[in-house]
């Protein structure tokens, strides 16, 4: 059996001024793609307001190619910028304290995803392989399940 070394880690405390919406906890689902290099996810954000009030939400992930974006189960089309993507919030979804966001996306090579022909890691860079809803991750819990090819392990450190 071929062995396939993935790491995941990340940076998950960047400072820089608060916004309105940040992501309190992450369930990821992450399927490495070792032949084409890429990194297909799925991921459950589930957000939290502060005191300021926005009708819309940022995901700071400029580098991930978004295909499905839904807000409380509703689909949305999200608007590509130059620090990332903006998802315009329904008026019924801009008053709540708490929304949860369901992601599809794929993540390429980058400084913060690195392939080789049999592995792949992380190190740093969370927001090129990740969403990132906000610009503080470091309260934010994260889950990660993670499902490689048929024949392959993982290996965590």
């Amino acid at each position: 059996m071929r062995y396939r070394r993935l790491f995941l880690l990340g940076l998950i405390g960047l400072s820089a001024p608060a916004i309105a919406w940040t992501g309190s906890h992450y369930s990821l689902d992450l399927r490495p793609d070792f032949g084409s290099q890429y990194l297909a996810g799925h991921a459950r954000i589930e957000l939290s307001r502060d005191s300021s009030s926005k009708d819309f939400v940022e995901i700071l992930s400029p580098r991930l190619a978004l295909q499905t974006v839904k807000v409380e189960g509703s689909r949305v089309i999200p608007e590509k910028g130059d620090t990332g993507w903006r998802i315009a919030l329904s008026p019924e979804n801009r008053a709540p304290s708490k929304l949860e966001l369901h992601i599809e996306y794929v993540a390429r090579p980058s400084p913060g995803l690195v392939f080789g022909e049999d592995y792949v890691y992380t190190a740093f860079h969370t927001c090129r392989w990740m969403p990132c809803v906000g610009t503080d991750l470091s309260q934010a819990s994260v889950s990660i399940a993670l499902h490689v090819p048929d024949g392959t392990r993982s290996v965590e450190v």
